[in-house]
């Protein structure tokens, strides 16, 4: 962990540098778990900003905070940390803990302070190797989750329940559910971003998962099927999963995410879909502290790095895949399998199947 910590101080210290500032704060929740080695910032979920921020400075870090989080966040969350804790009464806010001027940079915007969110991004974005394991666990966890949940599913449960049993079996393992979908059979060709209701799931569903632990955000997504798949349903998923191989396929360092996106989004026709599927939902993107940094477009130019997350979701109506991976010398590594789930071959992967109960 120190020599995780070190390497993080460093990539900031060079921001310092690069900008000529004299710190940077911290206030992003997603920063903060970068950065605090997995540290908790939010106790209410959404928003901006947490219940902390960090000042990086090049002789030290400082902890902004107030009487109410402190003990907390000294006991259990920053552990180990080496910060110095600055704390305000709660009825005050800590605002006025916060450095300010023309050489203060920071993540979410304030009066006094120059914005260098998109410099934070790029400096987490290759992941050390204890962030890798951390992930790995994480990965393999979601996933089982998903299958025990969707294991547990029958056709007159609502869209709600199922949802209900993937959040009980993430919060099990520790993992947060920072988005949960779930669709069954009337409701899955229809939307791509299916909010759970009290439909009852009928043959077929899916269920979608972004995962927090550790400050880090696993994706995917299953589907399932009470009976036999249709050969023709079985044929065009499959179809899908060539799409979804042209986005893995491209996924190498070096290269910029445009051009993956853009091999990606071509797939489509290729494998026999409306050459303008792609617009009808977004294809994912790198990822790691956030469910996407930035969602992935044609005009992308940002490289891609080595150890660095992303998760691709090619969709059609009724169908979807989404994996989290890691970039490797030798290609995208998975990051969310469980054995127990059917695969099916493509392009040299084993990618998840339609899981017929």
């Amino acid at each position: 962990m120190e020599d995780e910590r070190a390497e993080k101080r460093r990539r900031v210290l060079a921001i310092l540098d690069a900008l000529e500032l004299e710190a940077v704060v911290l206030r992003d929740p997603a920063n903060i778990a970068w950065y605090g080695g997995g540290a908790r910032a939010r106790i209410v979920e959404g928003g901006d900003l947490g219940v902390f921020d960090i000042v990086v400075r090049r002789d030290g870090d400082e902890i902004a905070t107030d009487e109410i989080e402190a003990p907390r966040l000294a006991d259990e969350e920053l552990t180990g940390f080496a910060g110095t804790f600055r704390v305000a009464r709660w009825d005050e806010g800590r605002e006025g803990l916060l450095p300010r001027g023309p050489r203060i940079g920071t993540d979410v915007p304030y009066e006094g302070a120059a914005d260098v969110r998109d410099a934070l991004v790029r400096a987490r974005q290759r992941l050390t190797p204890p962030e890798i394991e951390r992930y790995a666990r994480l990965g393999a966890d979601a996933a089982a989750a998903m299958t025990d949940a969707i294991l547990a599913l029958t056709p007159a449960m609502s869209e709600w329940t199922a949802a209900g049993e993937l959040a009980a079996r993430l919060i099990q393992r520790g993992i947060v559910p920072v988005v949960l979908l779930a669709a069954g059979e009337s409701r899955l060709g229809r939307y791509r971003h299916p909010l759970p209701t009290a439909a009852p799931l009928g043959r077929r569903g899916m269920l979608v998962v972004c995962g927090r632990r550790d400050g880090l955000i696993a994706n995917l997504t299953r589907l399932f099927a009470f009976g036999p798949i249709e050969p023709e349903g079985a044929e065009r998923y499959e179809r899908l999963l060539r799409v979804e191989a042209a986005f893995l396929d491209a996924l190498r360092p070096g290269r910029s995410v445009g051009d993956v996106f853009r091999a990606g989004a071509a797939a489509y026709a290729a494998n026999g879909f409306d050459r303008d599927e792609w617009r009808r939902h977004h294809q994912g993107g790198p990822c790691g502290y956030a469910p996407r940094d930035a969602i992935a477009t044609a005009a992308g130019e940002g490289p891609v790095d080595l150890a660095q997350a992303f998760a691709w979701n090619p969709s059609a109506a009724g169908i979807k895949v989404e994996d989290t991976v890691v970039t490797t010398p030798d290609g995208p590594a998975l990051l969310t399998g469980d054995p127990r789930w059917p695969v099916i071959r493509v392009a040299g992967r084993d990618r998840p199947a339609i899981l017929e109960r």
